[in-house]
């Protein structure tokens, strides 16, 4: 659970704050691919170079050209004209056999395969397209791979085998597999070559208010300091935003076997615990940034409730009937965790063979926890715990 006051972050394409009808009521809303992009870029700003990755069109190649060109040169042996053209010629041949179908019936046997197990997509912007092989679809790659390619690709053109360029491993045991955390847990779609997909670990949902929020106009002037004189005093500009805010619910399900099925973790376990407490604090803490210069809206959660479950599970139905606020509360953050605590409790009695254990991490301190739930004393400590969780569930030595 997380509350925002006066914000748009996530905005439909009129620039109005985006909303959901549930259980009869008209919610804010911030959208999956929103939330997942803002997290994804928080952890990977903040968790060191080779876990930065980039999801782009021709922006792909040029970005593996600059690399070429860079390791070129601390080789001391800098690329010619003609050695530049031809490598940005490769590396763009390969990443198109990544995303792009060669013939129909390739493209058929393609789509079966996606509908059958696709990976998730991460961004508003950069979904691919899945149905029509003849666009241009975004390619994801993680930066050691782009830089891998980047020297396979100088050492194929001086050696005169232009064949010889691997961008994604596609070997063995490390077939759809990867170093990057984020690829792994958000999962990558490739079109032409869906045996090096990633499924994803980690399944995020939209997040919406706990109670019904209203859109709020925002008519504001933009002052102009030297107006000239035939301009007389007043405003420069008139203008009218729109805003809302509220506490919302948001979750995700993390799936750890296929975590360590889908991720090459770093051979440092310090590193491997380093990055899996980076991405659990990005997932918590990091918001979409729209408007975020006219608004200081981020906030911290008020609430964070982690659940060991057999089985992927949301509890949305925690807010199906809108949160209300009754004559001795003020606010919604109290009777939202308290419908939050209440549903979990009634689906732990309900389905017991499903959750196995449960603990509370927050900054509210009016509300009792439920039976079975251990208040965390930080959030910190309960990502430890969280990482804690996924490490136990790591494969034995030699196992995907």
């Amino acid at each position: 659970l997380f509350t925002t006051s006066a914000a748009n972050p996530n905005r439909d394409d009129t620039g109005t704050p985006k909303q959901i009808t549930y259980g009869g009521a008209t919610r804010s809303r911030m959208s999956s691919q929103a939330m997942t992009r803002a997290k994804r870029m928080f952890f990977e700003l903040n968790t060191g170079g080779d876990q930065i990755t980039y999801r782009a069109k021709s922006g792909i190649v040029d970005k593996a050209l600059a690399y070429a060109l860079d390791h070129a040169t601390q080789l001391g042996q800098p690329l010619t004209a003609d050695e530049e053209a031809q490598i940005k010629g490769l590396l763009t041949q390969h990443v198109d056999a990544l995303v792009k179908k060669q013939d129909k019936t390739d493209e058929k046997k393609g789509a079966k395969a996606r509908r059958g197990k696709a990976a998730e997509d991460t961004d508003d912007t950069e979904t691919p397209d899945r149905d029509d092989a003849k666009k241009d679809t975004l390619v994801w790659l993680a930066e050691p791979e782009l830089r891998r390619a980047a020297a396979e690709a100088i050492a194929a053109v001086r050696t005169g085998n232009g064949s010889d360029v691997t961008i994604v491993t596609s070997n063995g045991l490390n077939a759809g597999r990867t170093t990057s955390v984020s690829i792994a847990a958000f999962g990558r779609m490739f079109a032409a070559r869906p045996e090096l997909q990633n499924e994803a670990a980690i399944q995020r949902s939209h997040a919406f208010t706990t109670h019904p929020a209203d859109i709020e106009p925002d008519y504001f002037t933009a002052v102009n300091d030297l107006p000239a004189q035939a301009e007389g005093r007043g405003a420069g500009h008139l203008a009218i935003s729109q805003l809302t805010g509220g506490v919302y619910y948001w979750h995700f399900n993390i799936d750890r076997r296929q975590l360590w099925d889908t991720w090459i973790p770093d051979t440092d376990d310090t590193i491997t615990r380093a990055r899996l407490v980076s991405l659990l604090h990005a997932l918590l803490i990091a918001l979409p940034s729209g408007k975020q210069n006219t608004t200081a809206y981020k906030t911290l959660p008020d609430a964070v409730l982690t659940v060991e479950a057999t089985a992927p599970v949301a509890l949305h139905q925690a807010f199906e009937r809108p949160v209300s606020i009754t004559n001795d509360q003020t606010g919604y953050r109290s009777p939202s965790l308290e419908a939050l605590l209440d549903t979990q409790r009634r689906l732990s009695e309900f389905t017991p063979t499903l959750f196995e254990a449960q603990n509370l991490a927050t900054v509210l301190d009016d509300v009792a926890p439920s039976p079975g739930v251990t208040v965390q004393s930080s959030l910190d400590t309960l990502i430890d715990a969280a990482v804690g969780w996924i490490l136990a569930g790591r494969p034995a030595t030699g196992h995907r």
